[in-house]
């Protein structure tokens, strides 16, 4: 397992996971944009970072995506502590479906502008901190990437959020959003299921 992380929550949660999983490395977030993941292949690649990273994440989920190698994120914002999805490319959901329905997961303390503006913000001020966390969320962030290690397809798709303003949590499991080449997985949850038979409905009611 690779561990890649930026800021100062990052590499202390990193840490602490490496201390579960011994046989884990540390990656820093501009090596792994420039890493060739298609010629390395590691069992799974943990992405801890401060800031949701608008520009630089998506493409480095993508070539994650690309190479077949299961992954899962930890993202600190300044509102919530968000974990996973898991992604086991094939089998669940792109990372980038998720961070676009991620959005109404969690009521945000400025306007959609204005929290793209305070990420873009963040991606590119390399020095700037979101200090102030607790070490409970270290703990749980770590507690969650262990259980995503295991790449169960129970877990895949599964993103949890902890709201920070006001304590509480929700955990969904992300459906692909119409139209994302990740909608030619196979599908295996209840939920895919459904919506996969009400889709095949839909289209039969429409060709009538």
């Amino acid at each position: 397992m690779i561990i890649v992380y930026e800021r100062e929550f990052d590499a202390i949660t990193a840490r602490a996971l490496q201390q579960r999983v011994s046989s884990a490395t540390l990656m820093r977030f501009d090596e792994a944009r420039a890493h060739p993941w298609e010629v390395t292949q590691p069992s799974f690649v943990v992405m801890i970072l401060s800031g949701r990273h608008p520009a630089s994440l998506p493409a480095l989920t993508q070539q994650l995506h690309l190479a077949a190698i299961p992954h899962s994120a930890v993202i600190l914002s300044d509102d919530a502590l968000t974990c996973g999805p898991l992604v086991i490319p094939g089998k669940s959901v792109c990372f980038g479906c998720a961070s676009k329905r991620s959005a109404s997961m969690v009521e945000k303390p400025r306007t959609a502008k204005q929290d793209r503006d305070f990420h873009a913000y963040l991606e590119a001020t390399p020095r700037a901190e979101l200090r102030g966390y607790m070490p409970a969320l270290i703990e749980m962030a770590v507690i969650k990437m262990l259980q995503h290690l295991r790449c169960q397809l129970k877990d895949a798709g599964v993103m949890s959020v902890f709201s920070l303003a006001d304590g509480h949590a929700i955990e969904s499991r992300i459906l692909a959003l119409h139209g994302c080449d990740c909608r030619q997985l196979q599908f295996s949850s209840t939920e895919q299921r459904w919506t996969q038979a009400l889709r095949r409905g839909l289209e039969g009611i429409l060709h009538e």
